[in-house]
């Protein structure tokens, strides 16, 4: 299995990307957008990409390519990993830690390593870098003695370091949440969909992306429909939309998946609600140290959406008029619809077409 992640040899992508393929292929990318292009191109099978630490929050680059990568169903979310993150700093062969004048990695890397930094290489320069294991592919490339990195601790091994001191970040709790992907293969059910089957078998999130109308009380509407139905939402994450200059979009992430019929019954409203919504897919949770709220069960009322376009009036409080060829519903004329209280018969229906048509 050829996996695309995002940084070089013995990164935390790599480590992540092996919970779920532990004999993977690894094809490192410099950019995240490049992890994304290598699979739709089918350099990889699959791909992995951070999208959130528990320290500094979400990864913008990461949520502002998620509607260009997924929006259009050529690719599919499959699964979330949780990470721990646990720095190591390396340097050559034979260097010793006194004599460590420059320290190379990602500036979130060095941030959570404040603490140890001021009180073990006070002195030393904090070079910023592209990636945590790139900074120590420069070390072994460089062969400067006075250099060290801050990555993963197979980055050592990878780059032919050795660690100096491990396990050096500031907190101990750090995580990193990554989501796994494939190209989607055409189902029945849909780009980025589970089978209810798989989805009873399994824990599953939907992340999804609305748009909704600059007015009062809209996002508190949209974001009911989950409440109102026992569904948990995860995440909301606010974005700036580049197409309308001071608008946002919103990132949200719940529990279920897109199918389960507490969640298609929420998004069926906020489709009326809304107006944009976008269902980025649904994956496979990780539940090892999660906070997944028990499954809700399926509603009495539940019933197929429609293949119409839904309206509410809380989006539109002038209301909406339907034609239907020559008559407006909706507008100002009243309209008088008549017709049998109830239906017994395929013929009932059938004669009172005909008077419709006739009249």
């Amino acid at each position: 299995m050829r996996v695309a992640i995002q940084g070089s040899h013995g990164s935390f992508s790599e480590a992540a990307a092996r919970r779920r393929w532990p004999d993977l292929e690894v094809r490192p990318c410099r950019e995240v957008k490049d992890v994304v292009a290598l699979v739709r191109e089918g350099g990889a099978e699959a791909g992995c990409l951070p999208i959130e630490n528990s320290l500094i929050g979400s990864v913008t680059t990461t949520y502002d390519l998620l509607q260009e990568a997924f929006g259009d169903g050529a690719l599919r979310l499959t699964h979330e990993i949780l990470h721990p993150v646990h720095h190591t700093i390396m340097a050559l062969p034979g260097a010793p830690l006194s004599g460590i004048r420059r320290v190379l990695s990602h500036p979130v890397a060095l941030g959570q390593c404040r603490i140890w930094l001021s009180e073990n290489l006070p002195d030393a320069e904090l070079v910023s870098a592209w990636d945590t294991a790139g900074s120590a592919e420069i070390v072994a490339q460089e062969k400067n003695p006075a250099w060290a990195a801050i990555a993963a601790g197979p980055a050592a091994k990878a780059h032919g370091l050795v660690p100096l001191a491990e396990n050096i970040e500031d907190d101990p709790t750090n995580q990193t949440r990554f989501l796994t992907f494939t190209r989607a293969e055409p189902g029945p059910h849909g780009p980025g969909l589970v089978s209810r089957q798989s989805s009873v078998a399994s824990r599953y999130k939907t992340s999804l992306i609305v748009l909704v109308d600059h007015k009062p009380g809209m996002l508190a509407l949209t974001l009911q429909a989950f409440g109102a139905r026992g569904v948990n939402l995860m995440a909301l994450q606010s974005r700036p939309e580049r197409s309308a200059p001071w608008t946002y979009r919103f990132y949200v992430d719940v529990e279920g998946a897109a199918e389960d019929p507490r969640v298609a019954e929420a998004l069926e409203e906020i489709e009326a609600l809304a107006a944009e919504l976008i269902i980025l897919g649904s994956y496979e949770a990780w539940t090892e140290g999660s906070r997944l709220s028990p499954p809700v069960p399926t509603p009495a009322h539940r019933a197929e959406k429609p293949s119409v376009p839904l309206v509410d009036r809380r989006r539109h409080p002038e209301g909406s008029v339907v034609q239907v060829r020559h008559v407006s519903f909706g507008g100002e004329t009243p309209v008088l619809i008549a017709g049998p209280c109830s239906v017994e018969s395929e013929e009932m229906i059938l004669e009172t077409a005909s008077a419709v048509a006739a009249a």
